[in-house]
């Protein structure tokens, strides 16, 4: 009976270790659930950011060339008005 007494209570020790243990595991995985979600977070902010960014870069990239052309338009407007006013 000894025996049998002490298998039961090594058996609830071991159950108890097992399920402690299975808490921990648990608890682990939404630590790192919630790390992977604030990482994905972060990523998407910085997607946004560079997003905003290559807009930017376009919008300085047309003024530039708008200005180019406009430039080139102006000079030869100017060429024209003045080669019409003189006789």
């Amino acid at each position: 009976m000894g025996w049998t007494a002490l298998r039961v209570q090594l058996n609830t020790v071991l159950d108890a270790v097992r399920t402690y243990l299975s808490i921990q595991q648990q608890s682990l995985s939404l630590e790192e659930q919630k790390s992977s979600k604030e990482q994905l977070i972060r990523l998407v902010n910085l997607q946004e950011l560079l997003h905003k960014l290559e807009i930017l870069i376009v919008a300085v990239y047309m003024t530039e060339m708008a200005r180019i052309v406009f430039e080139a338009l102006w000079h030869e407007m100017a060429n024209l008005l003045t080669a019409s006013l003189y006789p």
